[in-house]
């Protein structure tokens, strides 16, 4: 994705995602939001998304986010993905073999 696509996608400028991209700026909520958030990354044809797909999904954007691999030199103490508990999803009961 270019830097213009994604600029276009979040609604801010080309020099606010250029700016992020080199590590001079950190990313805004409403970068981080309109590009993840909205779920543009998650959705898939023909498959439902539950909340704990949606929260695998953005714990990896962030570890990827917050990795040396990502050209951000975001340091990854300040990952907030680790405050953030997985949601519980509730067992599915089966109903049990009888006579």
């Amino acid at each position: 994705m270019t830097v213009t696509q994604l600029a276009e996608l979040s609604n801010c400028s080309e020099a606010c995602v250029s700016q992020v991209k080199h590590g001079t700026r950190p990313p805004s909520a409403r970068l981080i939001q309109s590009t993840v958030g909205s779920g543009h990354y998650t959705k898939t044809k023909g498959a439902q998304v539950g909340k704990h797909a949606y929260f695998r999904a953005m714990r990896a954007f962030y570890r990827w986010l917050y990795s040396p691999r990502s050209g951000f030199n975001l340091e990854s103490q300040t990952n907030p993905m680790t405050w953030v508990d997985a949601p519980k999803v509730p067992r599915r009961i089966l109903p049990s073999l009888s006579k």
